[in-house]
């Protein structure tokens, strides 16, 4: 996307010439960005910078705090600015009490420097805001450099600033006008200098994603998936974590996104020489369903729809595991696959991951958006989710499934004919435990109404529609997903009592 002058609202002064020929300061919207690609805000409320959308003058501020009570709020601005909250000055470096608000209510800010006087609309949200800065472009590839700023809503957390070099992402999703970004944090404002660290809490990794969800029109199933996932598999380096956030650029809103960490051998915990990592990457390929095994050998870091993650490819290729895997499932006799499943696959493992791939109907993801990982704290290979915004009843391209279809591959049909480990076995009591827990129907209902309304709260779900165009009805998705998760609750009864 085209990005316009950077226009920042801390008052930064120049001197323009005025038609009388005399000079006078005024106030101006786009200085430079300095060398620590800094932003500075024009309001800071309890800590909280608020960013500003320039296209219509409106500020955004992240923040938590007692509704019910009044706000009684820290304020700081510029010395050279009188700030008005409302039609009534605020006292600068001071608490000031600002009313009894919500998150809903829009608030007049003015502010007033020399003879100019500025009016923007002001909102909280309850999510935490990522701003990125830049003066660069942003391509597919390669990365460019960037640095994110983040704020958490809560008032005791501080602002946290990263370093990284940024791309978009995706395939399908490129044509867009909404792109997702891929993040490499740096350790410093060089694109080579690679570093890990947490965001908002979330498990460190160097590599991070912010997931635009476009064709999702809930914005949450994606989310809703991992977090079933970890109900259910218990293991959370197995597993996605992310968090709702609105993202700025620069000065511009760029609406709702989910921010996650990417799936490494650091989330994971690979430490191990021997320790493996590769992902099913293409539908196309039969290899990554576990359909055939051709027996060629492998020559660079992608194989026959699989991806070589780790070891680190450049530095050595590893993929004798995979291989030997791959034919042990579609050339070994039954009774060699019976025999010795548990040294190849791990069955708790596999047992939770085909139900819950076919609870949220993942037709996505069981020949690509997958994982296969092991190592020395993994001694069998485990599956690890990814990129599941195409469940819940809704395909890739955005259209509605029928509900009906059992998610399946080559090594899951196999497991379940052969019965090998008692697999099937294995389903039926890992169903009928989790069919009264987590895959209950007031369980995945209740775990849809909690993402809603996180995300009704405040505004963005308009602010979403009215920056891109869309026209995102969550109270409705909501309705769409729990009638759906009805049906297919039952169409897994009936699969499940069939087996």
């Amino acid at each position: 996307m085209e990005r316009r002058p950077l226009t920042p609202l801390w008052l930064a002064f120049a001197w323009v010439v005025a038609l009388s020929s005399c000079y006078r300061e005024q106030v101006v919207y786009n200085p430079p960005i300095d060398e620590t690609y800094h932003l500075p805000s024009p309001l800071v409320i309890e800590g909280k910078h608020c960013l500003l959308n320039a296209t219509d003058f409106t500020l955004r501020c992240p923040l938590t705090w007692d509704r019910s009570e009044p706000l009684h709020a820290l304020i700081e601005h510029s010395d050279d600015a009188i700030v008005w909250w409302n039609g009534e000055p605020l006292v600068n470096r001071s608490s000031n009490d600002l009313g009894i608000l919500d998150y809903r209510q829009t608030q007049e800010v003015v502010i007033q420097a020399f003879d100019q006087s500025d009016t923007f609309q002001l909102t909280f949200t309850n999510l935490p805001l990522v701003h990125m800065v830049t003066p660069n472009k942003v391509f597919d590839e390669p990365k460019t450099m960037a640095k994110i700023w983040v704020q958490h809503p809560e008032p005791e957390k501080p602002r946290e600033e990263h370093w990284v070099g940024v791309e978009h992402r995706g395939h399908t999703a490129l044509r867009f006008d909404k792109k997702s970004f891929g993040l490499g944090l740096k350790g410093s404002l060089n694109l080579y200098d690679d570093q890990s660290d947490s965001i908002l809490g979330l498990p460190s990794s160097h590599k991070w994603i912010l997931d635009a969800a476009w064709v999702d029109p809930s914005r949450i199933r994606n989310a809703l998936s991992f977090d079933l996932w970890r109900t259910i598999h218990g293991k959370d380096h197995l597993s996605l974590q992310g968090r709702h956030v609105e993202l700025f650029w620069n000065d511009e809103r760029q609406g709702l996104y989910r921010l996650n960490h990417a799936i490494t051998a650091e989330t994971i915990g690979l430490n191990g020489e021997e320790d493996v990592l590769y992902k099913a990457e293409n539908w196309a390929e039969p290899s990554t369903k576990f359909l055939e095994f051709s027996g060629d050998l492998p020559q660079g870091e992608r194989w026959e729809g699989w991806r070589h993650v780790h070891p680190d490819p450049s530095t050595r290729l590893h993929w004798e595991p995979l291989m030997a895997l791959r034919q042990w499932a579609v050339h070994s006799s039954d009774e060699s696959f019976s025999n010795t499943v548990h040294q190849w696959v791990d069955l708790d493992n596999l047992v939770d991951f085909f139900l819950f791939v076919n609870v949220v109907e993942g037709l996505d993801n069981t020949g690509k958006n997958m994982f296969w990982t092991r190592g020395e704290s993994l001694e069998a290979f485990h599956i690890v989710p990814w990129d599941m915004d195409a469940t819940w009843g809704l395909f890739h391209d955005g259209t509605s499934t029928n509900g009906v279809t059992i998610v399946t591959n080559g090594l899951f049909q196999r497991l379940i004919t052969t019965n090998a480990g008692q697999f099937r076995d294995r389903l039926r009591n890992r169903w009928q435990e989790l069919r009264i827990t987590s895959f209950s129907k007031e369980t995945m209902a209740a775990m849809v109404s909690e993402h809603v309304q996180r995300l009704n709260l405040s505004d963005i779900v308009e602010l979403e529609n009215q920056t891109w165009g869309a026209h995102l009805d969550l109270l409705a998705e909501q309705g769409v997903i729990k009638q759906w998760i009805d049906f297919r609750l039952q169409r897994m009864d009936e699969f499940i009592d069939n087996l």
